[in-house]
């Protein structure tokens, strides 16, 4: 008789977020020339709204974002795991996040890297 011993079952929570995109329409992009209508399709930023209902701060948690990817990882005081793979390359440096305790979720806003188009 073979004995086989189960593989241990991965302790990590995958919370459940948002991806929202956001865009303001600006005066010099109500005309009719081409390459306005084609950046009218690409968001100044996005919001990534994160669910994280078993923390009551994110003291301990650890988030890496970058070009478009963003991480996060959270030992205690419970265990969160999630990478996240973003539409749009964005502007890590210049991003914010901030927990609102009330909804227990993390709010990371990040503004996209504006792609040039090229001209023939």
């Amino acid at each position: 008789m073979i004995k086989t011993t189960d593989a241990p079952k991965d302790l990590y929570g995958t919370p459940k977020y948002k991806i929202t995109q956001r865009r303001g329409v600006e005066f010099h992009e109500m005309t009719h020339e081409i390459d306005a209508k084609l950046n009218l399709t690409i968001p100044h930023e996005l919001v990534v709204t994160i669910d994280l209902p078993l923390l009551t701060t994110t003291q301990d948690a650890y988030l890496d974002v970058k070009n478009k990817k963003i991480s996060l990882t959270s030992e205690k005081p419970a265990k969160y795991k999630l990478e996240i793979a973003l539409p749009y390359e964005v502007r890590e440096e210049s991003g914010s996040a901030k927990f609102d305790k009330s909804k227990r979720q993390l709010i990371i806003t990040l503004p996209v890297v504006k792609e040039k188009i090229l001209e023939w």
